[in-house]
């Protein structure tokens, strides 16, 4: 703290280059920045003293460490170099541009063995590098890296480079950790995996000794151990957080080791059931403070050590422990063998800790130095304490119990226990609330306790009187120990010389073992010349044996060319056949799919075509029916068609054979028409003759006889009585020739009943002589249908009553007279 900058750092520099005798370099807390890093950088190389190096607090920033971290490749002397910051001075920054700098120092420099970079603001990526660096180093011992900001990553990787590295002092307080980190720490460390109940842990803890070992006894015998100790592992805490503290007042020592003597057993057992085979860092110091953690984190740090047997220190300041049940703490302490000193200030253990912790007091055997400084606990943890400590067979040298808001009454607790309390060497009471009952007790025991020799009570309400006292007290301490030192070296001196001796018949041994050396080595250079006409020999077997194997080489590649082209050849066959193997399974497969899909066509042709025969029957039977009644309405047909036609023959006969007799008989246009003045008679129904005026030449009373004409062979005589509709009346016509007549061919229609059959022939009649009025009667016998023909009445479709058929026969009949053609026949 000299003020020291940049253009000093240049003396300095000639100074060491001029003289070699130099050994130590501390420019700490001063002003050289990265231009003064620079110029002892440039000293480093070359200087060959120069063992410690403190640049502290000099406002360096990643630069200036980099020069320092690149000087340090070449020199092979410095062994210890500090680049931390302290308070109050002017800070170091590092940063993630120092990572691959710190990774190669790591690396290569085999001399450095200590390294400070405390509150440089290293972070996760530097921390990282410096990690990389670690692994395979062998020589540095101990590393600092507090208030670095590493943050759960970074420790993680410091963590994982434990195992491969010397360390044997790490400093990551304040870190920021968290339980991440801290459980990462803890892995490495030894922590048994984390357990929820025995079981679960058990069969976590030989998960992977099971999946590699090979034996199945092996795997049964590794689940069986792991099970034992978890159980031994309950049964020990589960005593220790029992046991009453009133037991450590008892004064009969029989009955204290009695109720003592179960929890020693279950602590032996668990002792003997530990495997501790496992491959662990050679830590011995490990400070945590101030990492942010919780007892999750903290407590898998604890239960490391259950198996970690290399830690000596352990600093787990300011880790918050409330809300525990210290089940870690009580049940690793007590089998342990290694921690010396423990340091749990300001962790908040509460008076139901402090008072857990003091139980497991008695069983540690290797525990010498307790600090509790900062955690306020009530006058039950006190007097658990004062009572342990009164035990006087405990190996706790140093107990610190300040700021714990000691009340006089918890002071009067822990005073009393110190009276048959022979080990304690240091007890720290600063700044609680002890009065004079304290001091009192204090004066009272350390009348008879001779091996406390350091006692404060600073910022206490202790009357001066007892403070002198107590000041004396512990000056008469301080005597005797000076006095026994001469005893205590004369003992260290007989040690001394009983390892000399040891080192005298080692020596001997080594002599021995140096003329067995001698020897060996004779022999081995005889056995290396030997050697060497061996490998002369071989080596011209091996140019034999060379030439023979080229030769079988070539043959070999000849064979493994005829080999690649029969394999050519075999695949590409192979490959053609593959082919035309998927062309034909693809066609049949297309075939299948069209036979499938013909099989569905067929499938569905037989239905329709079995639907289609269905229907057909069904319209089959329908037309047979009615081809029947059509064949029957024709036969009837027929038969009406020959009477009409026998009775149109007879009416033309009888029209000729009175032709001579009636005026206008063959013509009827020529007939005269007698008119009579009067009502027009009314039509009547469908069976009344039609009222027309009769012709003059005709009279309708009185039978007369028309004389048949000569040659007529159907000559007809018609009664006027018979047949009255016969009448004309004389109108003068035309003479037309006579025309023979064909009957029409007649379409099939149903039969017709007697009377509308009987009305067709009138009809026809009426129609057969012409448009004058005159009608003639057919008799009913004429046109009676033949036997066994049935006679009903036929209807037009839509309910309408067909047309005559006579009209219609007569109106073809004067058509083909007019016309001289024969009519058409109608459609069936």
């Amino acid at each position: 703290d000299s003020g020291v900058g940049a253009e000093c750092a240049k003396g300095i520099v000639l100074a060491l280059a001029l003289n070699d005798r130099f050994t130590s370099l501390n420019l700490s807390c001063n002003n050289l920045g990265d231009a003064g890093a620079a110029a002892i950088a440039r000293a480093l190389p070359d200087h060959t003293t120069l063992v410690h190096v403190d640049l502290a607090a000099n406002d360096l920033s990643h630069h200036g460490a980099n020069s320092v971290f690149e000087a340090l490749l070449l020199n092979h002397s410095v062994t210890s170099l500090d680049l931390s910051s302290r308070t109050g001075s002017l800070r170091n920054h590092l940063s993630r541009q120092n990572a691959s700098s710190l990774e190669r120092l790591m690396m290569q420099n085999n001399v450095l063995a200590k390294l400070a970079l405390q509150s440089t603001n290293l972070g996760a990526e530097c921390g990282m590098g410096l990690a990389r660096g670690l692994v395979g180093n062998t020589t540095l011992t101990s590393l600092d890296l507090a208030g670095s900001d590493l943050g759960p990553k970074g420790s993680a990787a410091i963590a994982e480079a434990l195992l491969s590295s010397a360390l044997e002092e790490l400093n990551l307080s304040e870190n920021k950790m968290g339980d991440e980190g801290l459980a990462a720490l803890a892995n490495c460390l030894g922590a048994p995996p984390a357990e929820t109940s025995a079981p679960a842990a058990a069969l976590a803890l030989t998960t992977s000794a099971a999946m590699t070992a090979a034996p199945t006894s092996a795997t049964t015998e590794s689940n069986e151990a792991t099970a034992k100790y978890h159980e031994h592992l309950s049964l020990a805490r589960s005593s220790i957080l029992d046991l009453n503290p009133t037991v450590f007042s008892i004064k009969d020592t029989e009955h204290r080791q009695e109720a003592l003597a179960q929890v020693k057993k279950n602590f032996t057992q668990l002792a003997s059931s530990i495997d501790r085979s496992a491959r662990l860092p050679k830590l011995r110091v490990l400070l945590l403070a101030n990492n942010g953690g919780t007892i999750a984190g903290i407590g898998r740090v604890e239960d490391a050590l259950l198996i970690n047997d290399q830690l000596e220190k352990l600093v787990l300041d300011q880790c918050d422990h409330r809300c525990s049940n210290f089940r870690s703490l009580v049940g690793s302490l007590p089998v342990n063998p290694t921690l010396r000193s423990l340091s749990l200030a300001q962790c908040k253990l509460g008076t139901s800790g402090v008072l857990e912790l003091a139980k497991a007091l008695p069983f540690c055997n290797a525990l010498e130095s307790l600090c509790l400084r900062g955690n306020e606990f009530g006058l039950a943890a006190a007097l658990a304490l004062g009572g342990v400590l009164g035990l006087g067979v405990l190996s706790l040298r140093l107990l610190n119990l300040g700021s714990c808001h000691l009340t006089d009454e918890a002071g009067v607790g822990i005073a009393t226990g110190l009276t048959s309390n022979m080990s304690l060497e240091t007890l720290q009471m600063r700044d609680n609330c002890l009065r004079e009952g304290t001091g009192r007790a204090l004066v009272d025991a350390l009348r008879a306790h001779t091996t406390l020799t350091q006692l404060t009570l600073e910022l206490n309400s202790i009357d001066f009187r007892f403070l002198t006292q107590i000041r004396q007290f512990l000056e008469r301490n301080e005597r005797i120990r000076e006095k026994a030192k001469p005893q205590q070296y004369r003992q260290r001196i007989e040690q001394l010389e009983d390892c000399q001796r040891k080192v005298q018949v080692l020596e001997a041994i080594l002599q021995e073992n140096d003329r067995r050396k001698r020897r060996s080595k004779l022999k081995q250079a005889a056995a290396l010349q030997e050697l060497k006409d061996a490998q002369v020999e071989e080596r011209g077997k091996g140019e034999v044996l060379e030439a023979h194997l080229e030769t079988v080489r070539q043959d070999r590649r000849q064979v493994d060319e005829e080999v690649a082209g029969l394999e050519a050849k075999l695949r590409s066959v192979t490959s053609e056949g593959e082919y035309e193997v998927s062309q034909l399974l693809s066609r049949i497969a297309h075939v299948e799919d069209r036979i499938k899909q013909h099989e569905k066509h067929i499938d569905q042709t037989k239905n329709r075509l079995d639907s289609f025969e269905a229907r057909a029957g069904q319209e089959l039977a329908a037309a047979r029916e009615e081809l029947e009644k059509a064949e029957k309405a024709r036969s009837s047909a027929a038969l009406l068609t020959a009477a009409a036609q026998r009775n149109l023959d007879s009416y033309t006969a009888s029209l000729k054979s009175i032709e001579e007799a009636v005026s206008g008989a063959a013509d009827p246009r020529r007939r005269r028409m007698e008119r009579k003045v009067g009502p027009r008679p009314r039509s009547g129904g469908a069976g009344t003759a039609s009222m027309r005026q009769k012709t003059p030449n005709r009279t309708t009373s009185g039978a007369q006889t028309s004389r048949p004409r000569p040659g007529g062979a159907g000559a007809v005589a018609i009664s006027a009585t018979a047949t009255p509709m016969l009448q004309t009346t004389a109108v003068p016509t035309e003479r037309r020739p006579s025309i023979t007549v064909q009957p029409p061919e007649v379409p099939a229609m149903p039969e017709p009943s007697a009377a509308e059959g009987g009305r067709q022939l009138q009809n026809g009649g009426d129609g057969g002589g012409g448009g004058g009025g005159s009608r003639g009667h057919v008799p009913s016998s004429a046109v009676a249908p033949s036997a066994g023909v049935s006679q009903k009445p036929s209807s037009a479709p839509g309910g309408k009553r067909p047309p005559s058929r006579g009209a219609g026969n007569a109106r073809g009949r004067n058509q083909s007279k007019g016309s001289g053609t024969t009519p058409r026949t109608a459609p069936t």
